[in-house]
C-alpha cells in the first residue's frame, strides 16, 4: 500500500460524515482522479486533473472513490512492466 493510499483512508474514515459549512466557508476536501490517481484538495474539483489532464467527470471526491489495483496482465504487459522496474 502506498503512502498516499494509506492517507486517503484514514482521511476517510475520519470524514464518514457529509462536509458540513462552517461560517458560510466550505470546508476544502480531497478528491482523486479516477484515471491516474492523482490527489487534489480544494472546495471544488480541477475541471481537469492537474496531472493527467482527465476532464472533470473523472474527478471524484476521494471517499467516493472505489479503487481496485487487480489487473490481468498480459504476458507482453508484463514483460513491459518488469523491463521497466529494471531501468
Amino acid at each position: 500500500m502506498s503512502i498516499f493510499m494509506g492517507f486517503a483512508q484514514s482521511v476517510n474514515r475520519k470524514r464518514s460524515e457529509e462536509i458540513k459549512d462552517f461560517g458560510g466557508e466550505e470546508m476544502v476536501k480531497l478528491w482523486r482522479c479516477e484515471i491516474c490517481g492523482d490527489p487534489y484538495i480544494g472546495s471544488a474539483p480541477p475541471q481537469n486533473c492537474p496531472f493527467c489532464g482527465a476532464h472533470l467527470p473523472y474527478i471524484k471526491e476521494a471517499k467516493q472513490m472505489v479503487v481496485s489495483f487487480d489487473v490481468t496482465l498480459s504476458d507482453k504487459d508484463r514483460a513491459n512492466a518488469e523491463h521497466a522496474l529494471q531501468v
